[in-house]
């Protein structure tokens, strides 16, 4: 029987408990935990620091991992595959006039291709309160998410 093994991690724009930035610490943690894919959030991709500088791609290379999908709202969202996938959609989930918010949240599909199956990943970083997170997943429930997939998502009459 073929498995799967994926992982969810919050790594804090790489910067630990000890204030110290280190994303070889975030590749060594999910190296020792041998994930298939992994859903990474609070991803630092040049916001704060040069653009050269990009957290999933320097986890993604010391993973050895080939594939790799970004979202860049405030709280990037990254995806990280031994499989091939391809980007579903990739967005915020606020009305555009609401963007001025401090904790602008966005959310990354993707489809993965895995042992002859087209698994569908949703990594998404939702707000901190009742009423953000509410909002947020409302988005998501509402047309421009799962109510309309843009014809790629093999789940839906359209595809």
């Amino acid at each position: 029987m073929n498995s799967l093994r994926i992982i969810t991690y919050n790594i804090h724009r790489c910067i630990g408990g000890d204030h110290k930035l280190a994303p070889e610490r975030i590749s060594d943690v999910i190296a020792a935990h041998q994930p298939d894919i992994v859903a990474l959030q609070e991803v630092d991709c040049g916001q704060s620091r040069p653009t050269s500088y990009d957290q999933a791609a320097i986890i993604a290379e010391r993973l050895d991992f080939e594939t790799m999908w970004i979202e860049r709202e405030r709280c990037g969202n990254a995806i990280l595959s031994r499989y091939p996938m391809k980007r579903v959609k990739a967005g915020g989930l606020h009305k555009p006039r609401r963007w001025h918010s401090l904790a602008r949240r966005g959310a990354l599909w993707v489809e993965v291709e895995a042992f002859g199956l087209h698994i569908q990943i949703l990594n998404t970083h939702l707000g901190l309160t009742h009423t953000s997170r509410h909002n947020q997943a409302k988005a998501l429930a509402g047309p421009e998410w799962f109510g309309r997939c843009q014809g790629s998502c093999r789940l839906c009459p359209e595809c």
